[in-house]
């Protein structure tokens, strides 16, 4: 199974104009009944792989080529690029021992 069919181009349309980063239209698209669970993959599309990240942005660039105006949106939120991190309060805490010394 290679090509989308209408519906599911739609509902790829629908859920990545309202998510707020890919991998929140991925996981959404994975809860979705109108969209396939994976795609086809190799060579000859012999491989069914599960929804992800790069797909998605491929699949987004591809319809893009086509003419359709899909917004830009993060891979992920900051924060969970940064693991959650706050490296500007480790920077304060890395500094407190260049005073401490």
């Amino acid at each position: 199974m290679s090509n989308y069919t209408e519906c599911e181009l739609r509902e790829f349309i629908s859920i990545w104009q309202t998510s707020s980063t890919v991998s929140e239209a991925v996981y959404r698209l994975q809860e979705s009944r109108s969209f396939r669970d994976t795609y086809a993959s190799g060579w000859y599309r012999e491989k069914e792989r599960p929804l992800s990240i790069q797909w998605a942005q491929r699949r987004a660039t591809a319809l893009r080529k086509k003419g359709i105006k899909l917004k830009s949106i993060p891979a992920r939120s900051e924060r969970r690029r940064a693991h959650g991190l706050d490296y500007s309060q480790l920077s304060c805490y890395a500094a407190s021992f260049e005073e401490a010394s």
